[in-house]
């Protein structure tokens, strides 16, 4: 996943970076300078996007799995008190 964020900031960024450097205006360089260090941020934002991502997808079938265990045991419950319940309504 990394490696397409990288691939897309350097296509996009790097023309532009390149065009900046060669503005014949003093301090043109700065402009470059800007440019590659949001290109830096888009890189480690989308890493820590994808880092919660899969933080968010791993929590939400972990909650799917501890859901279906809870229903299966008060299924279980349910089925071992029903004799009793029964027994006492009369």
């Amino acid at each position: 996943m990394r490696q397409f964020c990288l691939v897309y900031v350097i296509t996009t960024l790097v023309p532009i970076v390149l065009r900046f450097a060669t503005y014949p205006e003093a301090g043109s360089w700065t402009l470059s300078l800007i440019t590659a260090t949001y290109g830096l941020f888009l890189v480690h934002t989308s890493w820590l996007h994808h880092a919660d991502l899969r933080k968010f997808y791993h929590l939400i079938f972990e909650n799917e799995a501890l859901v279906a265990s809870l229903s299966e045991a008060m299924c279980r419950r349910r089925r071992r008190t029903w004799p009793r319940a029964s027994f006492w309504r009369r």
